[in-house]
């Protein structure tokens, strides 16, 4: 069946909330592989990889609910 346009604006959303989540997970990485970051005590490794591990967990979330055309209660959970 066809998309509703109800639906394809819902895709174009979740598509925009995927990239901004990968745009802020390859900002981290790229602090987090600085040669200076491990040696500046204002760095935080462990906070930092536990929001990696979020942004991954999100992503994964938004990912495989837009494959199915209702959103998942994990979905109202975390970003409501």
């Amino acid at each position: 069946r066809k998309l509703l346009n109800k639906e394809k604006e819902a895709l174009i959303e979740l598509s925009k909330k995927i990239e901004k989540m990968e745009a802020e997970r390859d900002q981290i990485t790229a602090i987090m592989k600085s040669p200076d970051y491990y040696r500046n005590p204002k760095s935080a490794p462990s906070g930092d990889q536990a929001s990696l591990e979020k942004l991954e967990k999100k992503s994964q979330v938004l990912i495989h609910s837009g494959k199915s055309s209702k959103p998942l209660l994990i979905d109202v959970l975390i970003f409501r």
